[in-house]
């Protein structure tokens, strides 16, 4: 799991000499959620499930150490949000594709 202690005592170089790849980036801008990230990365769309997944039990388990709330009941009600949000969306998601110059970006 990343957290900032971690990031300042470890690289993040892979120890093999294989190169990294940072999957996407998100930061939260005058009020609205902007993210960059490559749909190249998978071919399979069915990963990014996994990786949405793993995202989850990460942030469950970093609310438990950070905050003392049961990761259980961080995932609870992640998923509760995560299937609301899907099915009645509070805003729309909006951006654009670049072809072979690099990422997606979407604000």
């Amino acid at each position: 799991m990343w957290n900032r202690k971690r990031h300042e005592d470890e690289s993040w170089e892979a120890g093999n000499g294989d190169a990294t790849l940072v999957l996407a980036a998100l930061r939260h801008k005058e009020g609205a959620l902007e993210m960059i990230f490559s749909v190249e990365t998978w071919k399979d769309p069915a990963a990014w499930g996994l990786f949405l997944a793993d995202l989850a039990r990460h942030v469950s388990e970093a609310y438990e150490q950070a905050h003392g709330m049961p990761a259980e009941q961080t995932m609870i009600e992640l998923l509760r949000v995560f299937h609301a949000e899907l099915l009645h969306p509070t805003d729309q998601a909006h951006g654009h594709l670049h072809r072979n110059s690099g990422p997606v970006v979407q604000n």
